[in-house]
């Protein structure tokens, strides 16, 4: 585990924050469909009910960032939540090349 981000093993820090530091960047200036409550609750996109990770992963489709999140998520296809707009059971089999 790591100091910073105590839940989170070490090999995923570098990558969380690559992705944290572009979100914060881009938020600035457009808008991130994960930083909005306006759209839907935040906690949506770490929910662990599947209604709430599929309205989020609808959410995700105007974001500005949908490609560098989903790579993040496909890299990390164990990590919960929402990124890039898939859901955790569409980036396993991605990540293992397979469809989901």
């Amino acid at each position: 585990m790591n100091d910073r981000f105590p839940s989170m093993p070490d090999a995923l820090a570098p990558d969380w924050r690559s992705l944290a530091a572009l979100i914060a960047a881009v938020d600035e200036r457009d808008s991130v469909p994960c930083r909005r409550s306006d759209l839907l609750p935040i906690a949506y996109w770490t929910s662990e009910h599947p209604e709430d990770m599929n309205l989020a992963a609808q959410a995700c489709h105007p974001c500005p960032l949908i490609a560098q999140c989903a790579a993040y998520g496909l890299k990390h296809p164990k990590e919960a939540g929402v990124y890039g707009g898939l859901v955790p059971n569409q980036r396993e089999p991605r990540a293992a090349g397979r469809k989901p």
